[in-house]
């Protein structure tokens, strides 16, 4: 929305497009398909918001050869939709522009830019206590607004300037995750203050999962390694050498 203020230009919000058995989703249960967190939803968005010129990022491999891949960031150039009788609006494909993409281009359209198009998946829920399940298919475009990531997905990439919100931090590792993304102190801004608890807790149950998972097999190596070198030794030995000559 302020990216909307700021340039002037509409923000339009784009739904999902939900089947079941071939047929479309409608009546309450096709806004409660829409609801639903995109990590139940095969990362395919129940509601999208564009804007254009906004920053988006891709949630799929689209083209390996011009490395549109999973977590590229791009900006929307051009937004294609249709209208149901509902009076929602559902997106057909977007010209989105990825200044970092390879060299390859297609033929006319501008340099860098490329057609994203809708993708479907086969989504199946069970409700942990009821049993119940429910599958069904969705087409989106798979893109997300990218003004802002989690902290996963951040990982591994170098930022020249990064705003980060440690106070929503969860762990010892997130706080490290986040800091460690901007190469400068000038370029890290911390949008709110923080209790020293966040960066003083115990390692979460995962971290400390994994640091036992590494120590037993860090002890397992360690214990095959003197056991090979006591044989080795064993086999060098005056009386070893001496059997083998016997033999």
């Amino acid at each position: 929305e302020q990216f909307s203020k700021e340039t002037g230009r509409e923000i339009q919000t784009f739904i999902a497009c939900d089947y079941r058995q071939k047929t479309a989703v409608s009546g309450p249960i096709k806004y409660a398909l829409l609801n639903l967190p995109c990590s139940h939803s095969g990362h395919l968005l129940g509601r999208l918001s564009l804007v254009q010129g906004m920053k988006v990022m891709l949630t799929e491999n689209v083209l390996l050869s011009a490395g549109l891949v999973n977590g590229s960031e791009g900006f929307v150039q051009d937004i294609r939709f249709s209208i149901d009788n509902d009076g929602d609006k559902f997106l057909q494909s977007c010209i989105v522009h990825f200044p970092h993409s390879s060299s390859e281009n297609l033929p006319e359209f501008p340099n860098n830019h490329f057609p994203i198009l809708s993708v479907k998946k086969d989504i199946h829920l069970r409700h942990s206590q009821s049993k119940k399940s429910l599958s069904f298919s969705r087409e989106q475009l798979p893109l997300v607004p990218a003004m802002a990531m989690t902290i996963h997905k951040c990982q591994g990439r170098t930022m020249s300037n990064a705003l980060v919100d440690i106070e929503a931090c969860r762990g010892t590792q997130q706080p490290y995750v986040m800091l460690s993304r901007a190469t400068s102190l000038d370029g890290l801004l911390i949008i709110r203050p923080f209790t020293l608890n966040r960066i003083q807790c115990p390692p979460s149950e995962s971290l400390r999962n994994e640091m036992s998972r590494l120590q037993a097999i860090e002890s397992s190596c360690i214990s095959q390694s003197e056991s090979n070198h006591i044989i080795n030794d064993s086999s060098s030995s005056p009386i070893a050498r001496k059997h083998r000559r016997l033999t």
